[in-house]
């Protein structure tokens, strides 16, 4: 065989196994949105996918009201682009005809199109981006806390909008006698158990005047990543991604959300915990150990010794109830990121007898029969910049970084059951408002941020008033539409809870309420 021919069919090959090994897309879903006429919802949805043309479609709705949240609700009948095969392609339509006499306030639909492959890790976890890291944390570190108002209400405000780029958010905000505690949250619904969630979570505020980049930018940047990545698929139980605040006061926003945020009927069945996980150093004796280390922990000892104190290692933090999570954690790092090295400590109880362990918001999952575990750079037992002024993000390393939130999220594919399937979910207010007095009885409901009114005539030109709770006029607005039935975008950024709606035509007014379950 000639030079230039084995050039040719090395070459060949070559893009034959590169073909062979390209990344199996997830299928999307775009230009999703919901309309509702009486009793019926037309769910309006392009379904994507670059790598198949026969998609499987599937349509669930839940209840989102309190006393009775995550209950499967079963319609009177299904029809349209729906089971299995559908031609991907744009356009597609759901129709849901709904039991008259079902009494759900709230609604969630969970919409699912999958190519029924198989999840590839290695895809999978490739989407990790270093420089996306290193990006968050640069833009997060900062005083976060009340010695730099502006900048903490900024971060809040950033991390909500992050968040919701890709799922529902909520706000959660309660008013202390020195501050207010804002936790933040967002939700990837489950399709088959939404009920028990799988949390990832980190504190967002720093300490004193500390910028806090290690402390905790770093674990803010990986929840985003985390969320970033596995939104994108379809899961059978609820990945939750959550920012505490006053984590520095002393847990005290794990400790409202736990006691006070949280619905009864969630189950969170594991949580994994970012305290710090930027920081690395190969330099041999750089781990400082707690007192007391070798004797709770001598095989952990004689790890760090036989690695020479190096700081190049996750800690994995577990107690004895977290003690299957602890082991499902070091199998998928030891999987499928062999380049990560983890040591794992399982204390006894609910750690009390090693205090140092329980300096972060998983003691209060541990305390409550909760297994979780903190994922950790080992704080200042390695980074002499803990707490200080010098905590900056050019000390971190972003590869070690990425390979902890690579574990992670192999470690939650696995929990929550995902699956190489694209999903939308909406919350639907069902429960409509009416005002007699226009031409028929006036009905206002909400799908998501767009306001449907039911009016029996064109209200082309009527004014629109939105006042939240407290009577504060939170937008205005006109109706451009010559329909009868129009529908309204309201703003995006506006938080749960109950609105008034005010609207005015031709001489005429009507003041409804109606519930907003947020983003």
């Amino acid at each position: 065989m000639t030079t230039l021919k084995i050039r040719l069919t090395a070459k060949l090959i070559s893009l034959i196994v590169l073909h062979c090994q390209a990344q199996n897309a997830v299928p999307s879903i775009e230009n999703f949105r919901i309309e509702r006429l009486n009793n019926e919802l037309t769910i309006h949805f392009d379904a994507n996918d670059s790598d198949n043309t026969a998609l499987e479609i599937s349509c669930k709705l839940f209840s989102a009201d309190g006393a009775t949240l995550h209950e499967e609700i079963y319609p009177q009948l299904i029809t349209g682009d729906i089971g299995f095969p559908v031609a991907a392609g744009q356009n597609k339509s759901i129709v849901v005809s709904l039991d008259p006499q079902q009494a759900h306030a709230l609604l969630r639909v969970l919409l699912k199109v999958s190519d029924r492959e198989p999840i590839n890790m290695v895809d999978l976890l490739k989407e990790v981006s270093p420089d996306r890291l290193s990006e968050s944390v640069y833009a997060l570190q900062g005083i976060r806390n009340n010695r730099n108002q502006a900048f903490y209400d900024s971060v809040r405000q950033g991390l909500l909008e992050r968040l919701g780029e890709h799922l529902p958010t909520r706000r959660l905000e309660i008013t202390l006698p020195q501050q207010s505690c804002v936790n933040l949250e967002a939700t990837q619904f489950g399709q088959v158990h939404p009920s028990e969630m799988v949390l990832i979570d980190a504190h967002y505020d720093s300490y004193q005047n500390a910028p806090g980049a290690d402390d905790n930018a770093s674990g803010v940047a990986g929840v985003l990543e985390a969320c970033r990545i596995l939104s994108k698929y379809s899961t059978e139980r609820s990945l939750r991604y959550i920012f505490f605040d006053l984590e520095e006061a002393g847990l005290i926003g794990s400790l409202l959300y736990k006691g006070s945020q949280i619905s009864p009927r969630e189950k969170i069945q594991a949580v994994l915990n970012y305290e710090m996980i930027g920081y690395y150093t190969d330099e041999p004796n750089t781990q400082d150990l707690p007192a007391g280390f070798n004797i709770l922990f001598p095989e952990a000892y004689d790890q760090l010794i036989a690695n020479g104190r190096r700081g190049d290692f996750l800690t994995n933090v577990a107690n004895t109830s977290s003690h299957t999570l602890r082991t499902i954690f070091d199998r998928n790092a030891k999987d499928h990121v062999p380049d990560l090295k983890v040591i794992s400590l399982e204390v006894t109880g609910n750690g009390i007898i090693a205090p140092d362990l329980r300096r972060s918001d998983h003691a209060v999952f541990w305390d409550n029969g909760i297994p979780a575990l903190m994922l950790s750079d080992g704080a200042n037992f390695r980074n002499k910049k803990y707490h200080t002024l010098n905590d900056s993000a050019h000390y971190l390393n972003y590869e070690f970084m990425a390979n902890i939130v690579r574990a992670t999220i192999a470690t939650a594919a696995e929990l929550a059951g995902l699956e190489h399937a694209g999903t939308k979910s909406a919350t639907i207010s069902l429960a409509s408002s009416s005002e007699p007095g226009f031409d028929k009885t006036l009905r206002v409901w909400l799908i998501e941020n767009r306001l449907f009114i039911e009016s029996g005539e064109p209200l082309n030109g009527a004014k629109i008033r939105l006042y939240d709770a407290m009577g504060t006029n939170v937008h205005t607005g006109t109706i451009n539409s010559n329909a009868a039935n129009a529908s309204y975008s309201i703003p995006r950024n506006m938080h749960t809870g109950l609105y008034w709606i005010h609207i005015s035509f031709n001489q005429r007014t009507a003041l409804l309420n109606v519930f907003h379950h947020g983003q």
